[in-house]
C-alpha cells in the first residue's frame, strides 16, 4: 500500500500555512543554516564538550584559585623576596617575561605572577615600575603556563601542551557556545530555553520500570510577551514564555547541559575580587532547578557522531 503524494509538494506550502505577517502569528521566518555549514560546526562543537570540557572546566578552576590567591596575598618580606627571586633570571639571562594582554594593551601578568610568588598585587606593581616590566613585555612576552595537565587528544595526540592563563576564559566561552550549538542542533530547544538552563536542570536518572534510562532537561523562561498570551495558549506546554518547559535529551545532549551547567561555568558564586560583571549567572544555585530529569540514546546520536 502506497502513500499519497502531499499537495504542497507540488502546489508550494504558502497555502498550508499561517500568513507571515498576520497578527499574532508565530510563523518562523529565518531561514535555515546550509548543511555544508551546520555539519562541520556540529561535528567539532561534540568533539569540543565531549574531548576537551575535562581540560578547559581544570583550566578555568586554575584560573579562578590563582587569581583569589593574587587578591588575597598580603605586602610581606617572604612575598617580596619570592618575587625577586622570581624576576631575577628575567632581568639578568634575558628570559622571557609573563605576559598578558587587556584591551589590547599588553604588560607584565601581575595575578599570575602574583599568585605564583605568594606576594601582592602591589608589590608586582612596584616591581614593575622598579623593572620596567611593561617594556620587558613587550620586547620578551612568554606564556603563562597553567599546572592543569592535558588529557584531550585529537586524532590521537594531545590538543596542546598547557593552557595559558590568559586564554582559559576565551576556552570557557568556546565551550559554552559549542553546548549551546548542540542543545539547538539535538534537542529541538529554542534559544530563549538554553538561556534559560540552570544548574540541576539535567540531573542523572533514575530506570524506567522497563529498564530505560530517559534524561530531560528542564527550563523556566519568563518574558514580558506573558501578558499578551490568550488564557488557551497559556495552558500549553509547548510555549516558551513563562512556561515550564520538559526537553527529551540524547545522551551528547546531556553531556552538554551538564557540561555548560559545570561549576566552572557559573553554578558557584562569584570570587570576592571577581570583577562586577564577568561571572556568568546561568547556573546560579538560588536558580537550580531539581526536578528530576531524563532520555534514551537516539538516532540523532549516531548522525551526530
Amino acid at each position: 500500500m502506497g502513500l499519497l503524494r502531499p499537495p504542497w509538494d507540488t502546489e508550494g506550502v504558502d497555502d498550508y500555512l499561517p500568513e507571515e505577517n498576520q497578527p499574532g502569528g508565530r510563523e518562523n521566518t529565518t531561514e535555515p543554516l546550509d548543511p555544508r555549514v551546520v555539519a562541520p560546526l556540529l561535528m567539532w562543537s561534540i568533539r569540543v564538550v565531549e574531548d576537551l570540557a575535562d581540560d578547559i572546566l581544570a583550566a578555568w578552576d586554575e584560573r579562578t584559585r590563582m587569581t583569589g590567591r593574587a587578591h588575597a596575598n598580603p605586602s610581606s618580606p617572604e612575598g617580596a623576596e619570592a618575587l625577586r627571586a622570581y624576576l631575577r633570571p628575567i632581568l639578568s639571562e634575558g628570559a622571557p617575561l609573563p605576559t598578558a594582554t587587556i584591551r589590547g594593551n599588553s604588560g607584565a601578568a601581575r595575578i599570575y605572577i602574583a599568585a605564583r610568588t605568594g606576594s601582592s598585587l602591589k608589590q608586582v606593581q612596584w616591581a614593575g615600575r622598579l623593572h620596567r616590566l611593561s617594556r620587558l613585555a613587550a620586547e620578551r612576552p612568554g606564556p603563562c603556563p597553567l599546572t592543569t595537565p592535558v588529557t584531550g587528544l585529537i586524532e590521537g595526540r594531545f590538543w596542546r601542551t598547557s593552557i595559558n592563563f590568559d586564554e582559559a576564559g576565551d576556552l570557557r566561552r568556546h565551550l559554552g557556545t559549542a553546548a549551546a550549538v548542540i542543545l539547538l542542533h539535538l534537542t529541538g530547544m529554542r534559544p530563549q530555553e538554553v538561556q534559560a538552563l540552570r544548574s540541576g536542570c539535567c540531573p542523572a536518572p533514575a530506570p524506567d520500570t522497563d529498564g530505560t534510562t530517559r534524561h530531560l532537561i528542564r527550563s523556566q523562561v519568563t518574558g514580558p510577551a506573558d501578558a499578551d498570551l490568550h488564557e488557551e495558549e497559556a495552558a500549553g506546554p509547548h510555549l516558551i514564555t513563562g512556561r515550564h518547559y520538559r526537553t527529551s535529551s540524547t545522551t551528547t545532549a546531556t553531556t552538554s547541559v551538564r557540561a555548560r551547567s559545570a561549576p566552572s561555568l557559573g553554578s558557584r558564586s562569584p570570587p570576592s575580587s571577581a570583577p562586577s560583571g564577568s561571572w556568568n549567572g546561568w547556573c546560579h544555585p538560588a536558580n537550580s532547578c531539581s526536578a528530576p530529569a531524563t532520555t534514551t540514546p537516539t538516532n540523532a546520536d549516531t548522525r551526530a557522531a
